[in-house]
């Protein structure tokens, strides 16, 4: 039973020493997340994935940011890295497709 008490305690004490060394090096680490321009003036970012709505000043966006693009953020700074030209352009060309699919499928 007192070998079954320290096993016990080791798994513990090992247990929590992995959970702060887990945490500490997640604390530092960026999360990238994809957002939306749904306007500026100042710049409204929808993100993608955590479904939230960023209001951002426009001197804190990328050079060149307008309406419909889409950027990449750090959650966790609260700011926008750069615009995602490749994001963009695939998510133009899925609007694109949606909308002649849409012109086929619609008789007048």
């Amino acid at each position: 039973m007192l070998f079954l008490n320290r096993t016990f305690y080791k798994l513990i004490i090992l247990y929590c020493f992995v959970i702060t060394c887990f945490t500490s090096t997640m604390s530092n680490t960026p999360i990238i997340e994809h957002g939306y321009i749904d306007r500026m003036h100042p710049a409204v970012i929808l993100l993608e994935v955590s479904q939230e709505e960023w209001v951002i000043a426009d001197e804190k966006m990328p050079k060149n940011s307008k309406e419909g693009m889409w950027v990449d953020v750090d959650v966790y700074a609260h700011e926008v890295l750069a615009i995602n030209e490749e994001k963009t352009k695939k998510e133009r060309r899925k609007i694109q497709q949606l909308q002649e699919k849409l012109r086929k499928n619609t008789k007048f």
